[in-house]
């Protein structure tokens, strides 16, 4: 087990990181026909999530206001979620707090947890059903 300061540091490394999942693959038209891009460049998932998340929520993100962004290894459901840097921590909470208007949309929001804190998360979320509706994080 990794000792307390050590996922700290960790934990704030990512603090100005967000995971998005519901953003489907970019597609593209190969002979006539539509289809998932099999490979995104990070400046292509980059302009995808940007137009995404301006369409959906109703403010403007520049490309700029952003570090980098690519997908991630695919989930239980086959899609990729999203990793997003930001370059500053006030637009990334700023998107946490709106995101959790997207969720009829099917695209959600969330922090970027440590594997420690993350475990904690989903087993008080999993244990604490009968006792709690709901389970968050706010700055891990």
């Amino acid at each position: 087990m990794k000792p307390k300061g050590e996922n700290e540091a960790n934990q704030y490394s990512r603090s100005i990181n967000t995971i998005i999942s519901g953003i489907s693959r970019i597609e593209e038209v190969v002979e006539s026909r539509k289809q998932f891009k099999q490979f995104e460049t990070a400046e292509e998932t980059t302009k995808y999530m940007v137009k995404t998340l301006n369409t959906k929520l109703g403010f403007q993100i520049a490309t700029n206001e952003i570090d980098i962004v690519h997908r991630l290894k695919k989930g239980p459901e086959g899609m990729k979620d999203i990793i997003v840097r930001f370059q500053s921590r006030l637009l990334r909470n700023t998107v946490l707090r709106e995101g959790r208007f997207l969720r009829q949309s099917g695209i959600f929001i969330r922090e970027d947890l440590t594997p420690l804190n993350l475990e904690v998360f989903i087993s008080v979320q999993r244990k604490m059903t009968d006792e709690i509706s709901s389970v968050w994080t706010r700055k891990a």
